[in-house]
């Protein structure tokens, strides 16, 4: 019987500042740039390098003890394989509350 994957979900704006609005991206430092075409929401895509340059800068592994699942609509999805790693980035950053959670 395979065991349920641990799947944490963090906001992405408590994680990063990036405007929400439209697509956007910074080319220079406080410029930001809009109508980008990169069929992505970059507020999302950044929070998910902020987790797991976090969770990198903590010793743990991408694809060993976590992999980013999926992000939009103003969460990231990451998917932890150990449930130290997801006891540290339940502790480290920022949460959407989840129904049951137990690590």
């Amino acid at each position: 019987m395979s065991k349920k994957p641990l799947i944490l979900e963090f906001p992405s704006k408590s994680l990063t500042n990036r405007p929400a609005a439209g697509s956007s991206y910074m080319i220079d430092p406080g410029d930001w740039s809009y109508d980008g075409a990169l069929n992505a929401n970059y507020r999302d895509v950044e929070a998910a390098c902020i987790i797991c340059n976090a969770m990198g800068e903590a010793g743990y592994r991408y694809n060993i003890d976590f992999t980013f699942l999926t992000c939009g609509l103003d969460k990231v999805n990451i998917q932890f394989h150990n449930k130290e790693a997801a006891a540290f980035a339940a502790m480290k950053l920022p949460l959407n509350p989840i129904d049951d959670l137990k690590i």
